[in-house]
């Protein structure tokens, strides 16, 4: 998170995306990109059977936890929201990916982080460069899916912890994969500031099922706001104010 004091500049108005109406006044609290750093480990070939099945372990637990998620969603938003982890449930179950991992395992006998973070940025790179907006989104799926496999691997939490919130603030970022929207601790999480994404992206669409202010395409939010900053942001308009004085406030209201 970048924090620091600094005095109080004037008010300055960011425009984006409004994805999900309605005002949220905060504090921010800014989430850096994702610090999972994976290496490689050469295996013993006597190793490899152990470490391929510790990758299939790992993506049974996955699927497991998106099952829940994508009930849990399902209650609380709709069949429609919960499609988005019906997605993910069959990138899982996708045997191209699987296997392409388990091959890669065998064939150089490396640790199953490597190997998955390997073939998964094959099948991103393809998907970045097509102009279709949800084939992108099948690409953040795919990111979001071995996320998921590696926190499993590791036995560590995810990039973002936003369910540990204790105070409400207004998470600024520049992006959130649809498993960071829907852990987050709503009670304290009271709107979202994203550099990146569009209205049909997951996150958009998730924060406007959960009715959360969300403003989206905000481009350099991320790097122009630091943790502890007081912010305005309206959902409606698309707009996000930093450092809001009485005036913006009380129009607000």
């Amino acid at each position: 998170m970048t924090t620091g004091p600094r005095s109080t500049p004037p008010p300055e108005v960011l425009s984006g995306i409004g994805v999900s109406p309605g005002i949220a006044i905060g504090r921010a609290v800014v989430i850096e990109g994702p610090s999972l750093g994976v290496f490689r480990v050469d295996c013993a070939a006597e190793e490899v059977p152990a470490e391929v099945r510790r990758f299939q372990r790992a993506v049974r637990a996955a699927w497991r936890q998106l099952r829940d998620i994508r009930d849990r969603i399902r209650k609380e938003a709709g069949e429609p929201y919960a499609r988005v982890f019906q997605a993910q449930i069959l990138i899982l179950k996708d045997r191209a990916l699987l296997a392409e991992t388990v091959a890669l395992i065998r064939r150089e006998g490396v640790n199953a982080e490597w190997a998955l973070r390997t073939v998964v940025r094959r099948y991103t790179q393809v998907f970045a460069q097509m102009d279709d907006a949800s084939l992108k989104d099948r690409g953040t799926d795919i990111e979001d899916v071995e996320a998921r496999i590696q926190s499993v691997l590791t036995g560590s939490r995810r990039r973002h912890d936003l369910a540990g919130l204790s105070e409400d603030a207004i998470v600024v970022a520049t992006g959130l994969s649809p498993s960071d929207v829907v852990s987050m601790n709503r009670n304290h999480v009271i709107g979202l500031a994203l550099d990146g994404g569009g209205r049909t992206s997951h996150a958009a669409i998730l924060a406007g099922a959960l009715a959360l202010p969300a403003v989206v395409g905000l481009r350099e939010a991320s790097t122009r706001v630091r943790t502890g900053d007081a912010l305005l942001l309206d959902g409606a308009t698309g707009t996000l104010t930093l450092f809001p004085g009485p005036r913006e406030t009380a129009s607000a209201s």
